[in-house]
């Protein structure tokens, strides 16, 4: 098992060719987030309506950026399925995280968590009609972003509708797996997790300790959760997402699974975020309708 998480952990440092940009915009006011906590928006087209829209948060990999669906086409296709009416006029918005695991570091230097969690959707909701409450909002990511989208379902299932991982990063999270790790990936886990085995919140981030946040929840206010992967991931993502959806569902917590062909890459990526996305549109439309 230890490998095992070794090997998981590893794969988060491997993610992220054109596509025309949105501008980048900044959050007002200082805030203790690298880049200045700054995101791109994928607006719905010009005709879609007075809203209110949902809103999917986006959260790149380790490699990744802001602009990575952008970069790969994921954006453009999303907003042509909108145009064509293949999917419902929504608000992507993709935050810039670094490598920071998109968690609040141990030191309390940097907050990305408590960013995507409270002060960006105060932002998006102040510039955009968003729709209120769980059915409002989901959050998918890749890889390191699919651990952070997860986690930010668990630390707020009565916030969050919809949750998906792709490659997640989804393993039990130990001290053990931060000193197997390699020495570029263990200096980013000890910066936003902790310098030591007696000093860290490595506990505090664990997806399997937050899991009990669903329990007290009846099953039909949950946030759907899907963990997705491909199962020639030469990391073993799709072990992991296999794991996650077990004890999960071992614990009376519905999470949807999804191994297929595919390996832990952008020619994988490219063409199943999108359907990620509608997933998570879907959820929310059903979690709205309910």
């Amino acid at each position: 098992m230890r490998g095992l998480l070794a090997s998981l952990l590893l794969a988060a440092a491997l993610g992220g060719c054109g596509g025309s940009l949105p501008p980048r915009e900044r959050h007002p006011g200082p805030l203790p987030v690298a880049a200045g906590g700054s995101y791109r928006v994928l607006e719905p087209p010009p005709g879609a309506g007075p809203g209110p829209f949902p809103v999917v948060y986006f959260l790149h990999d380790f490699w990744g950026g802001d602009g990575i669906l952008w970069r790969h086409g994921v954006a453009q296709r999303l907003a042509a399925a909108v145009a064509a009416g293949e999917l419902p006029p929504f608000l992507l918005v993709a935050p810039e995280g670094g490598r920071a695991f998109w968690a609040d570091s141990h030191d309390g230097a940097r907050r990305y968590e408590s960013w995507l969690l409270d002060e960006l959707p105060r932002r998006i909701a102040e510039r955009y009609p968003v729709r209120p409450g769980p059915a409002g909002r989901a959050v998918v990511g890749i890889s390191m972003g699919g651990h952070g989208a997860i986690r930010l379902a668990l630390r707020r299932p009565h916030e969050v509708g919809a949750a998906a991982a792709l490659s997640g990063l989804v393993p039990p999270l130990d001290w053990g797996l931060v000193e197997d790790t390699n020495p570029l990936l263990r200096l980013m886990l000890k910066r936003a997790f902790g310098p030591s085995r007696q000093d860290n919140s490595l506990r505090r981030n664990d997806l399997y300790r937050l899991m009990p946040a669903l329990y007290a929840i009846p099953a039909e206010r949950r946030p759907r959760l899907l963990v997705r992967a491909g199962a020639e991931d030469k990391y073993r993502f799709d072990d992991a997402s296999y794991l996650f959806a077990m004890v999960a569902r071992d614990n009376g917590v519905a999470v949807e699974l999804v191994l297929e062909p595919g390996g832990h890459d952008w020619e994988y990526w490219s063409r199943s975020t999108g359907e990620v996305v509608a997933w998570a549109l879907r959820a929310l439309e059903e979690r709205a309708n309910s």
